[in-house]
Formats: structure tokens, C-alpha cells, sequence
């Protein structure tokens, strides 16, 4: 099933889908290093192995320990949680990207060196692995000239030549080492280890992003300080300038940036994980585009003063807008949704692992291929400008380009497959139309790379956008009229509503998800509202891809409906193909008084012993939920969780031939 919550207030509104990614891990890492995690840090998707699936590339280090570079392949049973390739030699390293170097159809990998061993902190170099068809060279065949401390990275067309450069973020605060940013130049498919370019200004860069910030048809580079303004440096076509043509205050300690068109105006605006570590941490801001540069002050800044490590942009609801993701350290996950350009200071989402994550990395992919789709965007050239951005990111590939309907080869252009760039070498005359096809998703999953020894990297995979793309709430003076939308293939609806007491809120907060909203409650930044049990408002499954529902006694003041989806299938009571026996998530997640979980009993199962089980982290069985046999296909089990302390639990089903655990939460 899927699970959607909406806030209903007192006028119409089109609620999209939400933010449904599932805030406990669908995956984890397992390899290890003496018994420990290595301290992974950067991370990519990209098909490595030529199988068309995106594998998990992941590197090591950090400042912490000399480790290795790892690729996680991905295959249809998954996600393997051990390596298939390793890369060599051990390092201190930083973020890494993948790009098409040499054009020749498979990513090759770009790694920073960080260095590390206080007080006598080591140098390293930038180094680059080449895609040798089916896996990369084990050890790097190009370094970068320089021995320096670099941390972030971030391939781009800085020179207008249709081919992707390699950009650097160098410096180290701890050992006091200032350093320029510098590139790397692409020539005929082979980077140059001589800094075809370097900033005049030093300071300790921490993160390097290229994308047209004026809007002129070049590439520019937007870099984050530690310590220091951030800065952009603008494209004149023929490189970058050497002084920033853009900066803000000093006082932030930013370590990531994104960039994207956030409020829908074609312009892009800038995002700034900011982290001050030898403090208490900071907030995180947004600058938006004032048509030229950014707005001097920010347009938007979290609640949350944390010590954030990354930023990251995607369309996690498939609303047409961009989410922003922030990871930190020791802290959740936060997601701040969309909704026309305005975002909540509180987060809208957090992950719940039962532990606080050490975040370095965040990337959006559909690893499962579920929500894959096409797309093609027209253009018309105006005779100076060679870079044209996609309305879609990320991407999951530029598959063509052509200019009057002539294909372009492939080392003709290049791509930004994170913020949807496509830079052509020959620029096209004016009136030419170019016509750029693209693979993308609906349907985004979530990798995070964890810089602690204990914890692993971990996925979650985004659950219900794809099939439930439109749910409307109206109130009106007979009650709450519900209507939805399903796509191809889905069976129906569950619906459920849960009231607030007090009758009123007050704030311009546009909505919450149910964890986030609990947190925020906590610490004192919402007004005080007790939920109410979830109610259903239909015993029975309402059918069809379209529907509408009069709920005609609903609560006053603050409403939330919960529509739960069947999973697709070719008619009535039909059930989603499983080769096993599973458990669906559990909603609504975190639980107060109850919860329920989808059980899916496979064929080899049926009409045989099945267990479930509620346990604790401590491995104790707390809820004896059924012990019985059951019949083949899909049976909902609610858990009176009443009783239950606050804190994380376990789901267990056991039957003859699968084990399958899910963690769920219980707050009140």
C-alpha cells in the first residue's frame, strides 16, 4: 500500500503526494574495515557495470583514515550491500563525482583527497579512475598536479567546449592551509594535470557547483567557504573570471551548496548547508535570484540550527517544484517541501533510524526503476549561448541532442545529470532549434553515506508518488469533500482522517510530516495540539483511478486524511506480484495508539505456519500480534501499540520460507 498525509485546511486545496520516502532503511552497507564502518563520504549513481541499473558509488576517509574508493552494484534483486569493487591505493578521501570523460558511454569516477593524520596533516592529490568497460581500473591512472587538501568536486564545461572539466574545492582549516579553487581541463577526452585555471582568491573551499546563475548561456561556478564569503565566479564563454562576481557574508561556515530554480521563475536560486563545527552549529539559508545575482540577505532560513554537511535538491512529491534535503551530523534527515516556491522553517520530513546519523553525502536516484520515465525539451538558439537548462533535475541520462534535427555525437556535448545542464561545443546560430531528449524519474530513492564507525550508508526508497499523483480536500458547508487521482493499474483507496485538539493553530506553517510535526512540538515551535486516533471513513476499499468521497461529520478546526493505496494489479482485489512473502511499511509512521502493516503471503507460504511478532532494540518480544496459518495474498494487521513506550520497535514476520523485519516508531 501507499501512504500519503495531507494537511486539510479551511479552503481548497490540490495536495500532491507528500514526501513519502520511508524514514527507516530499505538497504545498508555491510562491509567493513577491522569490524568497523569505513568513514564513507562522497557518494554518486552510475551505471558502472554496463547493465543499464544504477550502481552506488561511494569513497572513504575522509580526514579520519587512509581507506578505499567502493562501488555497490545494483541488480533487479537489489541493492548488494557488499562491494564489488574496491579501489586502491587506501587514501584520505573526499567527494567524489562520475562523468563521461572520455565520451565513450561509461562513467568514469573523479575523487578528491582530503588528507589527514593531525598535526601533521598530509597533502594529497585529485585522482581519476577510467571506466574500462565493466568496472573501473583498480588503480587511478591520472592525478592532478598539485598536492593539496581538497574536499568537494564537480565536473562541468568551463570553457564552452562541449566537454565536461574537472572542478575542485582545496583548503583545510584545521592545519590552516588557504588554497584556490582550480580546474582541470578536458582535452579530447584526457585531463590535463596542470590547473588550466585557478581563482585568485584562496580561502577553505569546501564544495564546487557549476550551473547558469546569469542566465547568459555559460557555465559559472558557485563555491562554498568555510570560513569566508561563498562566492560565484562567472562564465565569459572562453573560462571563468578569476574574481568572484557574487559573494555574501563571511559569517557563514558553509561546507555544501545547491542550486536550482526554486520558486519557478527560470532563474537559479542557491542553497547553503551551513555547519560551524567549533560552535553550536548554524542555519541553513536560501538566496534566491533577484534576475541577476542573489538577493544580498536570504529569502529563507531554517528553524533548525544544526551542524549541516549537505544539501540536495529534487522532486521528492512529483508537484513540478524542487524539495530540499539537508543531512547533518548526529541528526536526521530533514526534507522541507515545496509548496509554490515557499518553504516552512521547520522541516516537513525526518528520517527516523533509530540512531543520529553522521550525514556527509545525500543523493537522489531511482535505484529501483519504478517511477522511469522520458522526456524531450525544445530550444531555440540565439547565436551566443551553448548551454541550455532542462526544466527536470536530477536526470538519470541525456540520451540525444539535436540542433535543425541533426543528432549531435557524443563528444559533441556534455551533461550536468545532478542540476540538468547540457553544454554543446558549437554553439548554435540563431534560430536553430535544439531538441534535447532525457531519461528522468517520478519516483526518486535516497542514498546517505554515514561518516560514523558504527552506523552503515543506507537507502530509502520513495514509496507512493508514483501511483497516487492527486489528492484534493475541500471543505465545504456538508463536510470535507475527498477526491483523488491513481495512475494505470491501481485498485483503490483506504481512507482515514485524524483530528487535532485545540480547534485552532495559528503560524503560517503549511504543513507537516507526522514525525516532523511531533519534533517541532517537542522543542516548543508549533502551538501545542493533541491527534486524535485515526478514524476510518469507509470500512471497505473504494475502487477506480478516479474517485471522490463526502466526509459528512468531519472535525473542526485541524483535519488530516490519510489515503492508503492498494498495489496495482489487473482488477479487482488483484495483488502486487511478489516472489515472496513481505511486509509493506507500516503506517501511520511514527504510531501513537496503534499501527498497521500490509502482510503479503506468497504461494510456498500459504496455508502454512506464519508468526508475527513486535520486539524491541533490546531483541525482547513485547506484542505476540498472530500465530497461525493464512491465506495466499495481501492481509492488513493492525498492532494496538497503546502500551507500547515511546521509542523504535520491530516488526517481525516469520513464515516457512521468509524473515522479514520492519522497524517502525511510536510517539505521543
Amino acid at each position: 500500500m501507499r501512504r500519503i498525509a495531507t494537511l486539510i485546511p479551511l479552503m481548497p486545496i490540490l495536495a500532491q503526494a507528500g514526501i513519502n520516502l520511508t524514514t527507516t532503511p530499505v538497504w545498508e552497507s555491510g562491509d567493513l574495515i577491522e569490524g568497523e564502518y569505513p568513514y564513507s563520504t562522497g557518494c554518486d549513481w552510475a551505471d558502472v557495470d554496463g547493465d543499464s541499473r544504477v550502481d552506488l558509488v561511494v569513497s572513504n576517509g575522509n580526514d579520519m583514515r587512509r581507506e578505499y574508493c567502493a562501488v555497490y552494484l545494483n541488480s533487479p534483486e537489489g541493492l548488494d550491500p557488499e562491494p564489488a569493487w574496491f579501489g586502491e591505493p587506501l587514501e584520505y578521501h573526499g567527494h567524489l563525482e562520475c562523468c563521461d570523460l572520455d565520451s565513450d558511454g561509461d562513467p568514469d569516477l573523479a575523487v578528491t583527497l582530503l588528507g589527514g593524520g593531525y598535526p601533521d596533516w598530509t597533502y594529497g592529490h585529485d585522482a581519476l579512475y577510467v571506466n574500462l568497460g565493466s568496472a573501473f581500473e583498480t588503480a587511478p591512472s591520472w592525478e592532478g598536479g598539485p598536492a593539496h587538501n581538497a574536499f568537494g568536486i564537480a565536473w562541468g564545461d568551463y570553457d564552452s567546449d562541449g566537454d565536461a572539466d574537472l572542478a575542485v574545492a582545496g583548503g583545510i582549516d584545521y592545519v590552516l592551509r588557504a588554497e584556490p579553487l582550480r580546474i582541470y581541463e578536458n582535452e579530447d577526452g584526457v585531463l590535463n594535470p596542470v590547473p588550466a585555471w585557478e581563482s585568485e582568491k584562496s580561502s577553505y573551499w569546501m564544495d564546487v557547483l557549476f550551473g547558469d546563475f546569469d542566465n547568459d548561456g555559460f557555465l559559472d561556478l558557485a563555491a562554498a567557504s568555510e570560513h569566508g564569503s561563498n562566492a560565484v565566479f562567472f562564465g565569459t564563454g572562453d573560462g571563468l573570471a578569476e574574481t568572484p562576481g557574487w559573494e555574501d557574508s563571511p559569517e557563514w561556515d558553509t561546507l555544501k551548496i545547491a542550486a536550482g530554480d526554486l520558486n519557478g521563475d527560470g532563474w537559479l536560486d542557491l542553497v547553503l548547508a551551513n555547519n560551524n563545527q567549533i560552535g553550536e552549529g548554524q542555519v541553513n539559508l536560501i538566496h534566491l535570484s533577484n534576475h541577476n545575482l542573489f538577493d544580498a540577505e536570504p529569502d529563507w532560513v531554517s528553524s533548525d540550527i544544526e551542524m549541516s554537511s549537505y544539501a540536495a535538491l529534487a522532486d521528492l512529491d512529483a508537484d513540478g517544484d524542487l524539495d530540499l534535503a539537508i543531512g547533518g551530523w548526529w541528526n536526521p534527515i530533514r526534507i522541507y517541501e515545496n509548496r509554490n516556491g515557499r518553504f516552512n522553517p521547520e522541516a516537513d520530513w525526518l528520517s527516523d533510524f533509530g540512531y543520529d546519523p553522521v550525514t556527509e553525502a545525500l543523493l537522489f536516484e531511482d535505484y529501483d526503476d519504478d517511477g522511469l520515465t522520458s522526456g524531450r525539451e525544445r530550444f531555440t538558439g540565439d547565436g551566443a549561448a551553448g548551454c541550455f537548462r532542462l526544466s527536470v533535475m536530477p536526470v538519470r541520462s541525456v540520451d540525444e541532442v539535436r540542433v535543425d534535427g541533426v543528432p549531435l555525437p557524443r563528444d559533441a556535448w556534455c551533461c550536468g545529470r545532478q542540476e540538468g545542464w547540457v553544454s554543446l561545443g558549437v554553439t548554435p546560430p540563431a534560430g536553430a532549434e535544439v531538441e534535447i531528449s532525457y531519461t528522468c524519474s517520478t519516483d526518486l530513492d535516497l542514498a546517505q553515506t554515514d561518516w560514523s564507525k558504527t552506523e552503515p550508508n543506507v537507502l530509502l526508497r520513495n514509496d507512493g508518488v508514483l501511483e497516487l499523483y492527486a489528492f484534493q480536500a475541500l471543505r465545504r458547508d456538508d463536510g470535507v469533500l475527498l477526491s483523488w487521482k491513481m495512475g494505470n493499474g491501481a485498485v483503490g483507496v483506504y481512507l482515514y482522517r485524524q483530528g487535532f485538539s485545540p480547534t485552532t493553530i495559528t503560524g503560517d506553517y503549511l504543513g507537516m510530516h507526522d514525525a516532523a510535526y511531533r519534533s517541532a512540538l517537542a522543542r516548543g515551535r508549533v502551538p501545542g495540539e493533541e491527534p486524535g486516533p485515526w478514524e476510518p471513513l469507509h470500512p471497505e476499499r473504494i475502487g477506480g483511478l478516479e474517485g471522490m468521497y463526502l466526509d459528512r461529520e468531519p472535525p473542526s478546526g485541524r483535519v488530516r486524511f490519510d489515503p492508503v493505496e492498494v498495489y496495482v494489479g489487473k482488477g479487482e482485489g488483484a495483488l502486487p506480484q511478489k516472489s515472496e512473502s513481505s511486509l509493506d511499511l507500516p503506517w501511520p509512521s511514527p504510531a501513537d495508539d496503534r499501527i498497521v502493516f500490509e502482510v503479503v503471503i506468497s504461494g510456498p507460504d500459504a496455508g502454512r505456519p506464519v508468526t508475527l511478532t513486535v520486539y524491541d532494540l533490546a531483541g525482547r518480544s513485547v506484542i505476540l500480534l498472530f500465530t497461525g496459518e493464512l491465506t495466499e495474498g495481501s492481509h492488513r494487521v493492525t498492532a494496538d501499540t497503546a502500551r507500547l513506550a515511546p521509542g523504535v520497535y520491530v516488526l517481525r514476520l516469520e513464515t516457512a520460507t521468509a524473515a522479514v523485519n520492519r522497524r517502525f516508531a511510536v510517539a505521543r
